[in-house]
């Protein structure tokens, strides 16, 4: 990008011309005698001037052969202002993965997070004799401590599941 270098350039931006009424440009009407818009040096110098200013706010100098500075320093603005994410821990916010049905199943990756309704079905689908019932599940009650030991095996710290609402236990 660089500035306007025709044979008629001047040196210095000339001052804005002041009045008129900010508008669109039309290609005109000949009939109703309604000429079209012709654009200005104030609007030409205005476009270049917020183009330029952009790669010059990316640290950039105008160049005339590269047509390629504009999106570079749009790129390299938003980069510079882009927060820094890493990866999440018990005490800092940060990106994590989610959890594959078999990790939850083996319950020994700690890095990958679990939603409550992966963690419902991966515990569901690791005990054997599960009958359905309706839209929920029946466990006998030995079934159902063992459900109960499964989470607290797995290691999960402060496992709040309201198991009641999820299954129902049945009298053998």
């Amino acid at each position: 990008m660089q500035r306007v270098s025709t044979a008629t350039a001047v040196a210095q931006k000339p001052a804005y011309a002041t009045g008129g009424e900010p508008g669109f440009f039309t290609q005109g009407d000949p009939v109703q005698g309604l000429p079209a818009t012709v654009p200005g040096q104030d609007f030409l110098n205005r476009v270049q001037e917020e183009l330029c200013n952009v790669i010059l706010a990316s640290g950039r100098t105008l160049d005339g052969a590269d047509d390629t500075q504009l999106i570079s320093s749009i790129m390299d603005i938003i980069a510079a202002h882009a927060p820094t994410i890493g990866p999440a821990s018990t005490t800092e916010a940060g990106i994590v993965e989610r959890a594959t049905a078999e990790e939850v199943i083996a319950g020994e990756d700690a890095a990958r997070y679990v939603c409550p309704a992966d963690l419902m079905a991966a515990l569901v689908a690791g005990l054997a004799g599960v009958a359905r019932v309706g839209a929920v599940n029946a466990y006998t009650r030995q079934q159902y401590a063992e459900l109960v030991s499964r989470v607290g095996a797995s290691g999960a710290q402060a496992v709040d599941l309201d198991l009641h609402q999820a299954l129902f236990i049945t009298a053998t």
